[in-house]
């Protein structure tokens, strides 16, 4: 099938904290083809989320350039509107809010892009059913359990059909049968759509089901998993 994901490219990232006393990216390379499913493994504070921040342009590095689809972010004059068309994130807290329903969450992408609030609601209403969660559209995020909220949040980065969806941790705070659910779900949707997911884990088990690994170790990025730097890990797929 075509792939209908965004391809990343980024060249020579760098990033401090603390008027330049903490190193979080040191000279990044990274490349991701169209469609591709990249895990990016490695110990805390070793920049995962500080990446994913600067591939969704959430931030920008101190050097260095992104390319998405082949344009320089430096020229995409409105990040949000290219968000909004295009992105979805899992945030590794979900970062839901605790006084809306888990519906009214996952409609919040799509609140402003012109259409109706009525197919707005159904669109999501239809999105958590399919996802198990259709017994809980009206309940607030506050009273939702954990792996609730992790589920609601993912719905909210899928809602807007992305290109490309970038999960920080998306598994680290649910049980296993939860983090599972939560991979078959973002699978699912990589495969239908030729998505590209960009994945931060600390999990072997969750890396696993990617095509390929590249790990972070003190602001530098190694193709592989930290423990062999030097030798490609090949990632069995799904």
């Amino acid at each position: 099938m075509p792939r209908d994901g965004v391809g990343v490219r980024a060249s020579g990232l760098r990033k401090t904290f603390d008027d330049g006393l903490v190193q979080a990216l040191v000279d990044v390379d990274l490349e991701i083809a169209p469609g591709e499913r990249l895990a990016i493994m490695g110990p805390t504070g070793s920049g995962k989320s500080t990446l994913l921040a600067l591939l969704a342009m959430l931030d920008s590095p101190d050097a260095g350039e992104i390319e998405l689809d082949g344009e320089s972010v430096s020229r995409i004059r409105c990040p949000e509107e290219w968000r909004a068309v295009h992105l979805g994130i899992v945030f590794q807290f979900h970062h839901l809010l605790a006084h809306l329903t888990a519906v009214e969450n996952v409609m919040l992408p799509l609140i402003g892009s012109g259409g109706r609030t009525r197919d707005i609601h159904r669109k999501a209403q239809n999105l958590l059913d399919s996802l198990g969660l259709g017994h809980r559209t009206l309940t607030r995020a506050a009273h939702l359990s954990g792996g609730e909220r992790q589920i609601t949040a993912v719905a909210r980065a899928l809602v807007n059909d992305p290109k490309l969806v970038l999960a920080d941790e998306p598994t680290g705070s649910v049980d296993s049968a939860t983090g599972e659910k939560i991979l078959e779900i973002l699978d699912e949707w990589s495969g239908r759509r030729g998505g590209t997911l960009v994945m931060v884990t600390h999990d072997p088990t969750v890396a696993s089901w990617s095509d390929r690994i590249v790990s972070l170790r003190d602001g530098r990025a190694y193709e592989g998993r930290v423990h062999c730097l030097t030798q490609p890990t090949a990632a069995p797929k799904f």
